[in-house]
């Protein structure tokens, strides 16, 4: 029942945002995303997709590697960044274990709220990016995340309680990469670089068509140039995934 309740929230947020967007008629023109490698080994995905909306569009990402949310919550050069920077939208991305284990979901829940009122104070909008589980489970945390599967819905279930907290949307990365997983598992073995963690040029290109349907309501599947690296047959399929996820 508790997933169930998250949900249906998580796409009341989700509409109520998309909806916003395309009542304003413009996709939002000064984007900061703040996160960790995830994000910076992201970067290139997002920013093809969202160029493609619009050339004019300024991002800007900070992504220190491992970096927290509880860190940047407190950095000073992050929180001035936040207050000063006259953003439309504020992207916030957690390391990539903490929302999926218990003995820190009070911390991560904290920061995240702490940063998304310091995002609202600057009178900015702010984002939640659901980010992906590890290919083969959580080498550290066996136990709690043995495989993909029971990580990603872990992660999912960390940020639904952070969305409920905080009444911000979602950007749900993770489950476009869940969708890949269940309907072409040779493919989802190409979204990951050797690591089995961070995201290959594919795995970029998956988050990104993620953001431009989220942020600007189009279907990613309506773009058909195509970055380095991302052939044809498989942006088919990733951008289907990334529609999917979204609706």
């Amino acid at each position: 029942m508790t997933q169930r309740i998250f949900t249906i929230s998580l796409l009341a947020l989700l509409a109520t945002f998309s909806n916003s967007l395309l009542a304003e008629k413009t996709v939002p023109q000064r984007i900061l995303f703040i996160g960790n490698s995830y994000t910076g080994g992201t970067k290139a995905g997002i920013e093809f997709f969202l160029k493609q909306a619009d050339r004019n569009i300024q991002l800007k990402f900070i992504h220190p590697g491992g970096r927290r949310l509880s860190q940047h919550a407190t950095d000073k050069q992050t929180l001035t960044t936040i207050a000063e920077g006259n953003w439309d939208l504020v992207v916030l991305q957690e390391q990539s274990q903490i929302p999926s284990l218990p003995n820190v979901r009070d911390e991560y829940l904290q920061a995240g709220v702490q940063l998304s009122q310091a995002i609202r104070k600057a009178d900015s909008d702010c984002l939640l990016f659901q980010t992906w589980g590890r290919r083969d489970g959580d080498k550290w945390n066996k136990q709690l995340n043995p495989d993909f599967a029971t990580m990603q819905k872990r992660l999912s279930e960390g940020y639904a309680a952070l969305s409920e907290r905080t009444e911000t949307p979602v950007a749900p990365v993770g489950q476009a990469w869940a969708i890949v997983h269940d309907d072409s598992p040779v493919l989802f073995r190409k979204l990951y670089a050797g690591d089995g963690s961070h995201p290959s040029a594919l795995g970029a290109y998956l988050t990104g068509a993620v953001f431009y349907a989220v942020i600007t309501g189009n279907d990613p599947r309506e773009v058909t140039s195509l970055p380095r690296g991302v052939n044809q047959e498989e942006a088919a399929i990733l951008c289907a995934a990334a529609q999917k996820a979204t609706k």
